[in-house]
């Protein structure tokens, strides 16, 4: 049997399958399904055999993706090898050649031919992309702010004057000044003297000390009126000062001494004008102390003398104090 003037049994007809490049460029020309960047990413996968291929855009839209291609753009693609394995030449076929039959020839003129129409060329139209749809913008709610209520400044804060509750409670007078400054800063200075003692000697308490320091509040006040000196705070303060005491003992001591401390609290306001101050403070305390014996009512022998430093409570207070203030002048 021959095959176009060639023996069959010498030629070799082998599919090549699809050419999955022109595949992926005529997807990407003439395809605009709904998966059509799933599809181009399938096909332009190199680390996918050609089954694994089929079986990815098989399984797009239940198959009616690999249905639409094979229909559309995969008939044009795949492709078929002819081998013919013989250098030989083919076998001519051999044309019988038929008898010529005179037709008659017809007196009647020949009808003119007529032109065809011209065809107008079919213009495809480039397939129209729908916009994507964008979602509408989620609107945040507004923010609402608050109104800032303005403080209705009373009166203009001058220094306060004030009391540790403490040291009352031991009779032990003081007296206390606070001076605020800028908008974070109070200056301070505490003084403490009570000065007692009975006349056998064996009971006093006597104690002259100043303080002098400094607190940093960390909420500041915007004017210097009746918001000052409010909320935590932190202090430092140095102070120095002599001491004689004696508990129903005819042996007391008496000395000096000097002290660091540093510390924090917390000022309450009680109305406008009175502050409530709960303060605590640790630091080194240097002294020098003598012993001593009353041998009689105005007498005293010195037994033993000391110098010592060490770290203790340096301060402790609960104080009430009262801002001295100046009034707004009337407009």
């Amino acid at each position: 049997m021959n095959v176009l003037g060639y023996p069959a049994e010498k030629i070799e007809i082998r599919g090549g399958g699809v050419d999955w490049e022109k595949f992926a460029a005529t997807v990407e020309y003439s395809y605009y399904g709904p998966d059509r960047a799933c599809v181009l990413s399938i096909l332009r996968d190199q680390n996918l055999t050609s089954s694994q291929k089929k079986q990815a855009l098989l399984s797009l839209r239940g198959g009616a993706t690999w249905r639409e291609l094979k229909e559309n753009q995969m008939p044009v693609l795949c492709a078929v090898g002819i081998t013919y394995s013989d250098d030989t030449e083919p076998v001519k076929p051999v044309v019988e050649e038929q008898p010529s039959v005179e037709e008659p020839v017809s007196q009647e003129p020949m009808p003119e031919e007529k032109p065809e129409p011209e065809v107008p060329p079919v213009i495809e139209e480039p397939p129209v992309e729908e916009p994507p749809v964008e979602e509408p913008p989620v609107e945040e709610p507004p923010v609402v702010e608050e109104p800032k209520v303005e403080l209705q400044v009373k009166g203009t804060a001058l220094f306060g004057v004030g009391t540790n509750l403490l040291f009352d409670a031991v009779t032990g007078v003081n007296a206390s000044v606070d001076i605020p400054v800028g908008k974070h800063w109070d200056i301070t200075a505490d003084f403490i003297f009570p000065w007692w003692k009975n006349r056998n000697n064996n009971l006093a308490f006597q104690l002259l000390h100043l303080d002098l320091g400094a607190r940093y509040y960390f909420k500041p006040w915007e004017n210097r009126s009746q918001d000052v000196l409010r909320g935590w705070f932190a202090s430092a303060s140095a102070g120095a000062g002599y001491y004689d005491f004696a508990l129903w003992n005819p042996k007391g001591v008496q000395g000096e001494e000097l002290k660091l401390s540093v510390g924090g609290g917390y000022t309450w306001a009680l109305g406008d004008w009175w502050r409530l101050t709960a303060e605590f403070g640790i630091g080194p305390v240097f002294t020098r102390y003598r012993i001593y014996e009353a041998e009689a009512p105005d007498r005293l022998v010195v037994t033993d003398q000391y110098s010592n430093v060490f770290l203790r409570p340096t301060t402790a207070k609960i104080s009430l104090t009262y801002l001295l203030h100046s009034t707004p002048r009337a407009r």
